[in-house]
């Protein structure tokens, strides 16, 4: 009798404890980033995952880019890198020298939507279409780009961090960027 006691009590404890013991699911910034095609992104809005979920169909371009633009004029052409994530009505981009090696770029240029030269790199810009409004980084605000890895050529890579605080002109509010990340495989 005592021995079935104890295998009694044995198995209640054991049961009990299954039973309480809840799993706690910790999710980090990665667990929030997309890969699409060759591009990984991910990054945080206020403390909340921002997850890239809309592409232009029409023009091929998917929820996450980085690529390489021209501006200016035919006669004194400028160019640049494109750090560029799209959402439900909402456009993050980062613009970056077209020149890119591995250092910590400040974002504290305001370059409006685009830039309209090289002096208005680095920055950075966060666009909601309804009610229209965008957020741009500028002098005050502090933020960066950390590129880690840039490997141009066949295997290669643009890979890294960053993290940034966006204000709306008209209203001086704020976005705090954080946890931000990209890659891009050649």
């Amino acid at each position: 009798m005592n021995s079935s006691i104890k295998t009694v009590s044995t198995f209640i404890i054991v049961l009990l404890t299954m039973v309480s013991c809840k799993k706690v699911i910790i999710k980090t910034a990665e667990d929030y980033r997309i890969k699409y095609g060759n591009v990984t992104f991910g990054c945080f809005i206020n403390g909340v995952p921002w997850v890239p979920n809309y592409g232009d169909p029409g023009s091929g371009v998917g929820p996450v880019s980085i690529s390489n633009f021209a501006s200016g004029s035919p006669s004194a052409p400028f160019f640049y890198t494109v750090i560029e994530a799209l959402s439900n009505y909402e456009r993050l981009t980062i613009y970056l020298p077209n020149d890119i090696i591995e250092k910590k770029y400040l974002l504290n240029y305001n370059s409006g939507i685009y830039p309209t030269n090289n002096k208005n790199l680095p920055s950075a810009d966060f666009t909601k279409y309804y009610p229209y409004s965008v957020y741009t980084t500028n002098q005050n605000t502090t933020g960066y780009v950390n590129v880690t890895t840039v490997k141009y050529g066949n295997g290669g890579k643009i890979e890294g961090t960053f993290e940034c605080e966006l204000t709306l002109p008209s209203t001086n509010e704020k976005l705090l960027i954080t946890n931000g990340y990209f890659k891009r495989q050649y």
